[in-house]
């Protein structure tokens, strides 16, 4: 399937501004279906929305609560009107940027320390599940010298 630009989507084909289906054009390559946003594909799930759609108030105050966590203090006012598209300075990009990857990291982190819970867990459930059995052997051993020695 052939890249059409988000433009000449809702065009009709005899548009001559649109690329057509017979001739080349440089949008036809696969490398040039990055987004069209600013933020390209650092903002993780608000780049995946469409340019038209605000960040919810929820999503704002969640997200300005996590990079308050990282040292990095944007109001979510704020965070709603950089998503809409307001003009923003260099250093909040910068900001917004540094906080975006080191939200990710301690993402990872956590990640990093639940598998490892969870294999920890693991392991010792299968310890456990081994005690029993060995108990189980020592107590059908101590039966059966039970039941011989009464025999006897």
């Amino acid at each position: 399937m052939r890249y059409r630009p988000s433009s000449c989507a809702n065009r009709s084909q005899t548009n001559a501004n649109c690329p057509s289906n017979n001739g080349a054009s440089e949008l036809d390559s696969p490398l040039v279906t990055s987004a069209s946003n600013p933020w390209a594909d650092e903002w993780g799930k608000l780049s995946r929305q469409p340019r038209d759609q605000c960040l919810g108030r929820r999503q704002a105050r969640r997200l300005s609560r996590r990079f308050a966590q990282v040292g990095v203090d944007t109001a979510p006012q704020r965070l709603q009107q950089m998503v809409a598209g307001a003009p923003v300075p260099d250093d909040e990009v910068t900001d917004v940027h540094f906080a975006l990857i080191a939200t990710q990291i301690k993402r990872d982190e956590r990640t990093a320390k639940l598998g490892r819970l969870q294999r920890r867990g693991t392991r010792l459930l299968i310890f456990l599940g081994l005690v029993l059995v060995m108990l189980n052997f020592l107590c059908c051993v101590a039966y059966l010298l039970v039941s011989l020695t009464q025999q006897a």
